[in-house]
């Protein structure tokens, strides 16, 4: 970008660590795993920006905030204690907190050496969430940067803290807030909000030991550009899965390129506006722009438009441009456009014939999604059953009488219904589901990109005992041959097959117990069911063709992913079983309709 475009000049990536290290994360083991995954990336030289524009600060906190003092040259760190609970000092200048990697290597892998023994007799229940973020920002001071929360249990001190109180002792306004994902304080909106206008952004781990009030503390994620990450029943020890998942995505934060300072621009042909902005960022005064404090190449907002006014087609293309100015890892402003061009439509068939069923579903989603945190989980389920109502109703209007029975849409909006019917059965609806569990799934909905967002409103589901040699290999196309996907129903789900089933954040493997002993022996190098691991982690190398094609087709669905997700192998006598039964989202539930139920509705 040229030099008007500079006026903000970068001179490090600050990155700030604020771990906490009450009784519940260091039982829980995430001290651990957090410094030993950032010895790793450190030891490997593969954190994103380089030793020479990083700046690397830590704090720790439980009832109180803990400082390490990383002076250059020193030949230890010095741990600080700040005891003061409603207000954020520093004990020394923000400059002794922040430490280059160049510099100060050594010094910041002995303190990450150091940290899990220091607190490995922490009997402390009480957290200060919100102090230690702001001693975060006075460390950061007036340079961009991005804050890695690590959030184990509900801040109960200090600024921002919470309550965890029963059903029966919430007065009617705080039921609405609290069975809805409502956040029930400001403070953490307020917070975020501040850490935009300064160009910070705030990534949230949070670790489901106890209760977080996650509905409440994403939002430092939410107003400032940042991420939510949740992990259920977080063990590092006992939960392997969650434990391997927070490895893999916590060392793909650390090493993928980053930009910082980013100012987004939507121009709109004449007449055209933009309603909303869908998903973690910040509005700009204007309503075209968004400012972005830190992305990253798999963030995604959405953007809802309308038509203001009478359309003039001068021109046989509506064009429409994207231009992004930010900070690269090298502390250089860069300028991004992208522009695209789609034609008017001269009737409302023409539209729904070029209608994109994904696109359309991920923006309904994630609509729902942003509805939840101003009106009730009924309202919103309800907008957006009847948005897919108006959507078929509409339609139905332009056929001629003899084809308006029944639910009929284009080919290009085929799928529509089904995706419609799926979003309903989000977890984030879901009222036996946890406050913390609806909430993290609010926040996957409305960051994730539409690939995956879409797996997560319809999970694949596919049988693994019937691939051939040619699933998973590449066609002239250049694409992989995948097998036929199955609906995700008990149905399809027979107890003599092998199943794979893809949410998007989740693979899960399903062994039927009549599956054949010839490929039980093929695959896991056993002879009866009772043999095979009831919990496995990873699918088993067998040297069999079988074994061979079903290898290959895992590799390939990884290699779409940013990052590679742990493979769960469970048995159908398992009780852990019951997760992947709840994903199979066209069945009735107990408290949603089935798919069939569904397209009756809409009739």
């Amino acid at each position: 970008a040229s030099r008007e475009y500079s006026g903000r000049p970068m001179q490090f990536i600050t990155r700030v660590f604020v771990i906490e290290v009450t009784s519940a994360a260091v039982q829980a083991g995430v001290v651990e795993a957090v410094c030993q995954t950032l010895l790793e990336c450190l030891h490997d030289q593969s954190m994103s920006g380089g030793e020479k524009n990083y700046q690397f600060s830590l704090i720790s906190f439980d009832s109180h905030v803990h400082f390490y003092r990383l002076k250059r040259g020193a030949t230890r760190p010095e741990m600080m204690v700040m005891l003061d609970d409603t207000e954020a000092v520093l004990p020394r200048p923000a400059h002794e907190f922040l430490a280059g990697l160049a510099d100060c290597k050594k010094l910041i892998s002995d303190l990450l050496k150091q940290m899990p023994s220091l607190h490995s007799g922490a009997t402390e229940k009480e957290s200060c969430l919100g102090l230690a973020m702001e001693a975060a920002l006075q460390i950061i001071g007036d340079e961009s940067g991005q804050v890695a929360l690590f959030q184990c249990s509900l801040p109960t001190v200090g600024p921002g803290s919470l309550k965890h109180m029963a059903p029966s002792q919430h007065t009617k306004a705080e039921k609405t807030k609290y069975c809805g994902l409502q956040p029930t304080v400001e403070y953490y909106k307020s917070l975020s909000t501040v850490c935009a206008q300064r160009h910070i952004s705030v990534d949230v781990f949070a670790f489901g030991t106890s209760f977080l009030d996650l509905a409440s503390t994403a939002c430092l994620s939410r107003f400032s550009a940042g991420q939510v990450t949740f992990f259920s029943n977080f063990h590092n020890k006992h939960n392997l899965v969650e434990a391997e998942r927070f490895t893999t995505e916590f060392r793909l934060y650390l090493e993928r390129p980053v930009g910082f300072g980013g100012i987004m621009r939507l121009i709109c042909p004449p007449g055209v506006e933009v309603e909303e902005f869908i998903g973690n960022q910040s509005r700009n005064k204007s309503p075209n722009i968004v400012s972005l404090a830190a992305f990253n190449e798999s963030q995604t907002v959405a953007v809802r438009l309308s038509i203001a006014k009478r359309l003039k087609q001068n021109n046989p293309l509506a064009v429409f441009q994207v231009a992004l100015l930010y900070t690269n890892n090298a502390c250089q402003r860069r300028l991004r456009v992208h522009t695209t061009a789609v034609p008017w439509a001269s009737n409302l068939r023409s539209v729904y014939d070029g209608a994109d069923s994904t696109a359309v579903a991920v923006l309904l989603a994630k609509m729902a999604a942003n509805r939840c945190l101003t009106v009730s989980v009924e309202e919103s389920l309800k907008m957006t059953f009847e948005t897919c109502k108006r959507v078929v109703g509409n339609f139905r209007q332009l056929l001629s009488d003899k084809h308006r029975g029944g639910v009929s849409m284009p080919q290009s909006l085929a799928v529509l219904p089904l995706y419609c019917s799926a979003v309903q059965k989000l977890a984030m609806f879901d009222p036996s589901d946890s406050r913390d569990d609806r909430a993290s799934c609010l926040q996957y909905i409305y960051q994730l990109p539409s690939t995956m967002c879409l797996k997560l409103i319809y999970p694949h589901l596919y049988q693994l005992d019937t691939l051939s040699d040619e699933h998973g290999q590449p066609v002239a196309s250049g694409l992989e041959y995948f097998p036929p996907r199955l609906h995700a129903t008990r149905k399809s789900v027979q107890s003599s097959g092998l199943y794979l089933l893809d949410t998007g954040l989740s693979l899960v493997v399903w062994v039927g117990e009549m599956l054949s002993h010839r490929v039980i022996l093929d695959l896991f190098d056993v002879v009866t069911f009772p043999e095979i691991p009831s919990v496995q982690i990873g699918f088993p190398k067998v040297s069999s063709k079988l074994s061979a094609r079903i290898c290959t087709f895992l590799s390939q669905l990884q290699s779409h992913r940013s990052f590679k997700l742990p493979i769960l192998v469970i048995r159908e006598d398992n009780p852990v079983a019951s997760t992947f039964y709840r994903s199979l989202v066209d069945d009735l539930s107990q408290f949603t309709q089935s798919y069939p139920d569904f397209l009756k509705k809409l009739k």
